[in-house]
């Protein structure tokens, strides 16, 4: 069972009072920007990855891996908020709002919400639909196509969802965070009843809304623990991730223990009364002064109408925005038998500006800590230029590694009653795995070389030293075989694209052997931040090293190639070494 560290903010009544304008959201350029990498899970709502989901930040997209992992390098991410995107077919689209303390490494987390079209109707005659806790009625000839807003007639497909805020996963299954900006644009947390999420197509997949002067009626029936303590009439909030806020967007009556309310456009609609917010920020170490680093750190008003989630980041940092003049209790998960305690009890006054708490020091009874370090090598022989080690124990994952370059490093607490972890290596380009390694906990393990190889992938591997550019695509590799051969490569979401051609005098397959590059027949393209820039080979050689004339053979070399660009007045030089498979 997971244990979790509890601290009791005491909140004892201040004097100073607080401008009304200090919540006033108003978009501050000069709010520093920090340059961090984001490494996050993406799951289901059984604990399984997701694979393949896209990730979308800052105007780079990544997809997720066989392990549900993502990872963006160098990106910058606000200290105040900022917003990644998350998408899946099958999935309600999902994301998350959050803030940097500084430069480093920010983890995240999101479950994705099942998605399935099982409820339907007439556009032209609407009609009434129904799930626990959510039933809608739609006006008859209320329906435009999404993207083009003419008329929809014929069969409409729902999915709709109701997320409990009382759920153990809520906070990691709505999108942002449960923070919005009220009518007046002021920065507010949110004192939730429950999320809806909805979403209409066509009998063919396009995607419908609702004509703008059409609403369709939903009742929300709440859950007995929640209708005990809801308010007559709470606020509507639509999200927004944009902003990555939720913005208030209506109202919404009780009658009974059901809210009931009129709504527009499909999404997500969430029912929440409204609470002046502010920042709290800390840092979370160990007795010694230690980093714990990517924790999970929540905050719960003690009569549980407001709740809140981040993670400590690589330095044990945490930002995240909470109601004023309110009593909170945090609480640090650490996973497996872990027993945690704090050494020190703080007492604040109530927050009613943002505040910087001192370190929060805790003891982990029980543990040691130690180091955990080694090498991630490719099927190429090659350091692992995209990839992780994942320590686990008892079968739950403990701590992501991340490998620079190959190399990963870094440090892990766990009890003294598990004598053992298991690390696996992953190569995020490759999407493969190690075997699993069996490790004795001790105060320093360094495995030296972990070969993440299953099988050796058909690869191009391109270096341009004279612009610092060294990719390897595992996706994509096609070759074709006619009066010239070409060979051709691109890794999805990243900037590198190449291809070459050569000629071997009308021999079908691929003999082994050295052949001159076709001049102007190949390229190499490197997406720039505006543009892709064009290299064109001038001239060049491929060397067969492993041939073959076989259907579904495979056949290797190397190449070596002088590109030109234009406005460059000397060539520069690429090298590498591919395997392919030969398609007749």
């Amino acid at each position: 069972m997971k244990k979790y560290l509890l601290i009791t903010f005491t909140m004892i009544c201040i004097l100073q009072s607080c401008n009304k304008d200090q919540s006033i959201f108003v978009p501050n350029e000069n709010i520093p920007v920090y340059t961090n990498d984001i490494l996050g899970i993406v799951t289901d709502e059984t604990g399984a990855p997701v694979i393949g989901a896209r990730i979308i930040y800052d105007n780079q997209v990544a997809l997720t891996d066989i392990s549900g992992i993502y990872h963006l390098k160098k990106v910058g991410v606000s200290a105040d908020q900022s917003y990644l995107s998350i998408e899946k077919e099958g999935y309600f689209a999902a994301g998350r709002s959050f803030a940097s303390t500084g430069d480093g490494l920010i983890k995240l987390k999101n479950v994705l919400l099942s998605k399935n079209f099982s409820h339907f109707l007439d556009a032209n005659t609407g009609g009434s639909i129904s799930e626990t806790n959510i039933a809608i009625q739609f006006p008859a000839n209320a329906f435009v196509e999404k993207l083009t807003g003419q008329a929809y007639h014929g069969q409409v497909k729902v999915a709709m969802r109701y997320i409990n805020p009382t759920d153990l996963n809520a906070l990691n299954l709505i999108p942002g965070a449960p923070t919005g900006l009220s009518a007046k644009e002021a920065v507010v947390c949110l004192s939730n009843f429950g999320t809806v999420a909805l979403e209409l197509e066509g009998i063919i997949g396009i995607p419908l809304k609702l004509a703008p002067d059409k609403f369709m009626q939903v009742q929300v029936k709440l859950p007995e623990a929640l209708a005990q303590k809801a308010t007559s009439v709470t606020f509507l909030w639509a999200f927004n991730k944009n902003l990555g806020y939720w913005l208030e967007n209506g109202i919404a009556s009780l009658n009974g223990s059901t809210f009931e309310f009129n709504l527009n456009q499909p999404g997500y609609c969430t029912l929440a009364n409204q609470i002046p917010a502010k920042e709290i920020s800390s840092r979370i170490v160990d007795e010694q002064g230690r980093p714990i680093q990517f924790a999970s750190v929540r905050l719960v008003e003690e009569n549980g109408n407001f709740e809140t989630k981040t993670y400590t980041d690589a330095q044990g940092q945490y930002k995240v925005k909470v109601p004023i003049n309110t009593p909170l209790q945090i609480w640090i998960n650490k996973n497996g038998s872990c027993q945690v305690s704090i050494n020190t009890k703080t007492n604040i006054n109530p927050i009613r500006d943002n505040i910087r708490l001192p370190d929060q020091h805790i003891k982990l009874d029980n543990t040691k800590f130690y180091k955990i370090s080694g090498k991630l090598i490719s099927c190429l022989g090659k350091n692992v230029k995209n990839g992780y080690a994942i320590v686990s124990s008892n079968n739950k994952n403990i701590a992501f590694l991340i490998a620079s370059n190959g190399l990963f490093e870094g440090y892990l607490y766990q009890c003294n009653t598990l004598n053992t972890v298991t690390l696996t290596g992953v190569n995020s380009d490759s999407n493969e795995k190690s075997v699993a390694i069996n490790l004795p906990v001790s105060n320093e393990i360094n495995l030296g070389d972990v070969t993440v190889c299953k099988e050796e992938k058909d690869f191009v591997d391109i270096s341009i030293p004279a612009i610092n550019f060294d990719t390897v695509a595992y996706n994509n590799i096609v070759f074709t075989d006619g009066e010239t051969k070409t060979l051709e490569a691109s890794l999805p979401l990243s900037p590198a694209f190449f291809g070459i051609s050569w000629s071997t005098g009308g021999v079908k397959g691929v003999p082994a052997g050295t052949y001159d590059l076709l001049p102007n027949k190949g390229y190499i393209a490197l997406k720039g931040k505006d543009k892709y820039n064009f290299y064109k080979v001038s001239s060049g050689t491929i060397k067969i090293t492993e041939g073959t004339s076989s259907a579904g053979k495979s056949f290797k070399g190397l190449f070596n190639l002088d590109l030109k660009q234009e406005g460059r007045v000397q060539p520069i030089q690429a090298i590498g070494s591919f395997k392919s498979t030969y398609r007749n």
